[in-house]
């Protein structure tokens, strides 16, 4: 949660009620109400990319908008590709791809589409970093002089991936484009 003094932002949501990873998911709003930030309240909800950890929190198990009130910023490309119909045929895929699209299609109202360079709101820019997935994307938050990489899923293990970072991981879509960007983060 970022509070740039006149927005309140979530960058990713997390798996929400799914339970596709397990059955410890979903706290994000139970948290974010216990740090005393209503979820009504948050202005901007901007993801990094739209795997289910990333963007499986945008609705409830009933469905409902987690973030009523929230603008959501993403990548276009990367949300095409994961609310992309055909992307059900992939057995491989199919519960990630209906994940994404139970949690993004209901909000395609409220989506703007961010690029790398640009800021998003106040205080967080983006950054293109695909590999991951074909739209995945960083942020820098700046404020006071001093700034924060959120790099997302540029490295999936804090020791392998940093000490290692020409490892390859099954999750990447492209996974040799998914190094070189690691390397240049």
């Amino acid at each position: 949660v970022v509070n740039t003094g006149s927005k309140i932002a979530v960058i990713d949501t997390g798996m929400g009620a799914s339970k596709m990873f397990g059955e410890n998911q979903g706290r994000l709003p139970a948290n974010l109400k216990a740090a005393g930030i209503d979820p009504a309240n948050v202005d901007a909800v901007i993801l990094s990319h739209c795997h289910p950890d990333h963007a499986g929190g945008l609705v409830d198990a009933a469905g409902k908008s987690v973030f009523p009130n929230a603008q959501i910023y993403v990548n276009e490309a990367d949300m095409k590709f994961w609310t992309d119909e055909k992307l059900l045929e992939n057995k491989d895929m199919k519960g990630m791809i209906e994940l994404a699209r139970a949690n993004i299609l209901p909000h395609k109202d409220k989506i703007t589409f961010i690029k790398g360079g640009q800021e998003v709101i106040t205080g967080i820019t983006a950054v293109d970093a695909p590999g991951h997935t074909v739209g995945h994307t960083i942020f820098m938050v700046s404020s006071g002089g001093k700034s924060l990489a959120v790099t997302a899923d540029i490295a999936h293990h804090y020791v392998l991936m940093v000490e290692t970072p020409k490892i390859e991981f099954v999750y990447d879509i492209d996974a040799k484009q998914a190094v070189q960007t690691r390397l240049k983060v």
